[in-house]
């Protein structure tokens, strides 16, 4: 009996590891991701007191740029995933080109990732697929050409060679992929 018994726990730990290994087999790869990746930002435009904080910035859950002039926050940009999300903080009307590129966007995970379109999600405010352009690895943005109000938001998809298709049913921005 007593011999029966001292191998009920090792037969219990083989029974958990031998799912634990099924598990990892089955769970396939990791979707690659920006967090943890150094970005760069440049706004290609200037205005007296324009200040975006620092120029590069390791996307994390939290806001990675802050546009501002002189001490007014005037934009937020938030890399989540494959999204870019623009919020206003401040009144803005812009009419004039204001292009801001971020750079230096590369996707952690096997194989590598590279750009090949863009969407803007639905309700998203002034940014049209004329204001967006890319290349592998970078997104230019265009602020311009309307009226922002505190709180409107743009939502930029990033559709990549891992992930080609847009997740939103207005994904119109990507076929700027087209025609560059």
């Amino acid at each position: 009996m007593t011999f029966r018994n001292s191998y009920r726990v090792p037969r219990t730990c083989l029974a958990i590891l031998a799912l634990a290994c099924g598990a990892l087999v089955f769970a396939g790869p990791a979707l690659a991701g920006l967090n943890g990746d150094v970005i760069t930002c440049t706004p290609n435009f200037f205005f007296t007191g324009m200040t975006i904080g620092s120029s590069a910035t390791i996307v994390d859950p939290g806001v990675e740029f802050t546009l501002a002039q002189p001490s007014t926050p005037l934009f937020d940009f938030d890399f989540n995933g494959n999204y870019l999300t623009i919020t206003a903080r401040a009144f803005n009307s812009i009419s004039q080109s204001s292009t801001i590129t971020f750079g230096d966007l590369d996707w952690i995970g096997d194989p590598p990732t590279t750009i090949i379109g863009l969407a803007i999600d639905a309700g998203s405010k002034v940014i049209t697929p004329g204001g967006l352009s890319f290349t592998g690895d970078s997104l230019t943005v265009n602020l311009c050409c309307g009226t922002w109000h505190v709180g409107d938001k743009a939502v930029i998809q990033i559709l990549t060679n891992e992930n080609p298709v847009g997740d939103e049913p207005v994904a119109w921005g990507s076929l700027k992929a087209l025609y560059q």
